[in-house]
């Protein structure tokens, strides 16, 4: 059995970079073994983040490997945005799903509850989630949402009578 850490960048274009493992020796492993979580959270700052490869999704995973079977043991992964507060792809994907959600406002249930109750963190923390990195995949992942909401809508105004 092989205990691994593995690092990994995903930038805001969708480039997955897996920067570095490495074995976790028997007395790493009686450190980490009763707080696995919080360990792998300390090692998502203190050695990957410090290098900051700019805004994107970064990402630590501890791991048992013997042989094919992998046992995820802990995992930490956070989002660092430019500056401003949202990375410039992530600002045009927010911007065409409420394009979109406001367009079919009336048209087609469910979008109006993009319009109406989502904010832009909320709609960015799907995108980040979800990986998206074009317009049509924003589109097709808040669909996929509205879709729901709009069954519920009409569920519920068939109920109403």
């Amino acid at each position: 059995m092989i205990t691994v850490v593995i690092f990994e960048y995903l930038s805001e274009d969708g480039l997955r970079d897996v920067r570095r493992t490495r074995d976790l020796t028997s007395a790493d492993m009686g450190r980490f073994g009763p707080s696995w979580g919080r360990d792998a959270a300390g090692l998502l700052h203190d050695q990957w983040m410090v290098e900051d490869r700019g805004p994107g999704y970064y990402r630590v995973r501890m791991q048992e490997e013997r042989g094919v079977h992998v046992r995820l043991l802990a995992e930490a992964g956070e989002r660092r945005e430019d500056p401003g507060g949202m990375t410039t792809s992530l600002t045009l994907l927010v911007t065409a799903v409420r394009a979109h959600a406001k367009q079919h406002y009336t048209v087609v249930g469910g979008w109006d509850v993009v319009v109406e109750c989502w904010e832009d963190r909320q709609i960015v923390d799907v995108l980040a989630e979800e990986r998206v990195t074009t317009v049509e995949e924003a589109i097709a992942v808040f669909a996929s949402l509205v879709s729901v909401w709009a069954g519920r809508q009409a569920g519920a105004e068939n109920s109403a009578f």
